[in-house]
């Protein structure tokens, strides 16, 4: 007699490979095609699964881009908690980033699949941008820093973080953060003795 714990759990790791199949499908369409021309036939295709299959797991497609998002932003969650005054030194400081940067880096192609996609319900760029901006507007609330306009500080902040991000993950060097802070003190440098 076949205990009823081992089917569902059988049962249970079929659909989580199923589940991954199909992201990893889509996750390969998305990069190689824009979202508007993948159909759930294509998906279907590259998966190699039939209509009933996909959609016991998903809507459509909107539903597989959101759900994807949606974990995302879950796995991720230690990339949008910024934490400032909480670091002994720099060196601490630059270890935490390090420890972030490979979580994206882990999430490199979803990551860079999900950046093209842009509809009138789903952009995953936006939603990004949306929350670094109140990340610094909370560092900004919780801080003894003043002035300025702060909402145009904030756009500049994730302008400057995203923009970081998607040429760090299309580069095929693997940056680190002691990189970055490099490339933003040279830069500093450079500006600073630029006459205007």
């Amino acid at each position: 007699m076949v205990r009823e714990d081992n089917v569902e759990d059988r049962r249970d790791l079929r659909v989580i490979k199923t589940r991954r199949n199909i992201k990893n499908a889509f996750i390969q369409l998305l990069r190689e095609n824009d979202f508007n021309t993948i159909t759930v036939q294509n998906i279907l295709d590259r998966a190699l699964i039939n209509r009933k299959t996909f959609y016991n797991h998903y809507q459509d497609k909107y539903d597989l881009a959101e759900q994807l998002i949606g974990e995302f932003f879950n796995e991720c969650t230690s990339f949008f908690e910024l934490r400032t005054g909480h670091f002994d030194d720099m060196e601490n400081f630059l270890n935490h980033v390090d420890a972030v940067y490979k979580e994206l880096y882990e999430q490199k192609d979803l990551i860079l699949a999900l950046w093209n996609i842009h509809t009138d319900s789903i952009d995953f760029y936006g939603r990004m941008e949306h929350l670094f901006q109140m990340k610094y507007e909370e560092i900004i609330q919780g801080g003894d820093i003043y002035g300025g306009d702060v909402k145009f500080q904030s756009h500049l902040f994730s302008t400057l973080i995203l923009s970081s991000l998607k040429y760090m993950l299309d580069s095929n060097k693997v940056y680190t953060a002691h990189d970055i802070w490099n490339e933003f003190d040279i830069l500093y440098h450079t500006i600073t003795k630029v006459q205007i």
